[in-house]
């Protein structure tokens, strides 16, 4: 009977070479299947962005203005903070629903849109918005926390802020909350309703969302931070500012400094920004905190972050940016064009 051979085994050498060859692969493929996947983040970040910016511009197409980013009827006026820009936009985003439910218990001074109020209004707001996802406005780069729970109830945050304007326009006023500045160079300063010809740097040069997703760095603690402007222990992404004031220069917004009583002294800022940085800044002093009206622009997306014209138009906004340029996105009528916006 012929004799089959037997045939060799593997030595430990050999395994240990294809085990090693392996690992190399995978560590090559791995950047690669991880670019991709933030690219397709990055991508959906965008595509919020677009969603947000067309919601926007068929608000102002029904009611022949902007939306405001909170909305009081004057100065010396009781009441709390109003429904957020974010909120009002709502219907042209597929979220009629939620909207609706929020319509019927009110937007005006009767409905304090402040989360830690013990008042009954207030609670039907908190039931309502109880678990309540809305994905366009979650970056899914974002690494920051989705929720928080305020009065036993589960909040969403969102990952985008509205623009007010920039620290160099004529209107700042620079009393606000922890040395920040507040400014109406924008289209979302607070409580109005600008029409689209308020624009007049053309709405393809004015700059109205962009991101608050990613960490900011606290010059002053040495920590990291969540810098996104809606952050507060009972703040949240339907809470508008205040004060019902709009800058026009130093004194005009918040003469007195405080945020007590009347509200037109209020001097915090929520889901609005006025630009005094660049864009995912290394450093970032007390006056960029999340009350104040100077938090930070910034992604997790790698270079700088996402933002939205007042055309409706998305463009990825270099972390580089030269600063001015930065503000004369900002504002909407401080006469400078810019002739490339993929900064």
């Amino acid at each position: 009977m012929r004799m089959i051979p037997k045939r060799a085994a593997f030595t430990l050498v050999e395994l240990l070479v294809v085990i090693a060859i392996i690992g190399i692969l995978v560590g090559l493929l791995l950047p690669a299947v991880q670019a991709a996947r933030e690219a397709a983040r990055r991508m959906q970040c965008s595509n919020n962005f677009k969603q947000m910016g067309l919601a926007v511009l068929n608000y102002e197409s029904a009611y022949q203005r902007m939306p405001p980013a909170a909305m009081k009827g004057g100065p010396g006026l009781t009441g709390g903070h109003t429904a957020s820009g974010f909120l009002r936009i709502l219907p042209f985003l597929e979220g009629g629903t939620l909207f609706n439910q929020m319509a019927a218990v009110g937007f005006g001074d009767s409905a304090n849109y402040w989360l830690g109020s013990n008042n009954a209004v207030t609670h039907k707001i908190l039931d309502i918005l109880q678990n309540t996802s809305f994905s366009t406005y979650r970056c899914p780069s974002s690494p920051l926390v989705e929720r928080v729970v305020i009065q036993g109830r589960s909040i969403m945050w969102p990952s985008y802020i509205l623009v007010a304007g920039s620290d160099r326009h004529i209107t700042a006023d620079p009393n606000a909350f922890n040395g920040s500045i507040h400014s109406a160079g924008g289209v979302f300063p607070g409580s109005i309703a600008y029409k689209i010809s308020a624009i007049s740097d053309g709405t393809s040069n004015t700059m109205i969302i962009s991101e608050q997703a990613a960490w900011g760095k606290n010059i002053n603690a040495g920590s990291y931070p969540n810098m996104r402007t809606s952050i507060s222990p009972t703040g949240s992404w339907i809470m508008g500012s205040k004060n019902p004031r709009i800058p026009r220069g130093p004194g005009t917004w918040s003469a007195t400094g405080s945020h007590g009583a009347p509200p037109d002294t209020d001097l915090r800022c929520y889901n609005v920004t006025t630009i005094r940085q660049p864009p995912n800044i290394g450093g970032t002093p007390a006056w960029s905190d999340f009350r104040a009206c100077n938090t930070i622009l910034a992604s997790a997306h790698t270079g700088g972050v996402n933002m939205c014209l007042s055309d409706g138009s998305v463009h990825f906004l270099s972390e580089n940016i030269d600063l001015d340029t930065l503000r004369n996105l900002a504002d909407k009528d401080d006469g400078q064009v810019i002739s490339n916006l993929d900064l």
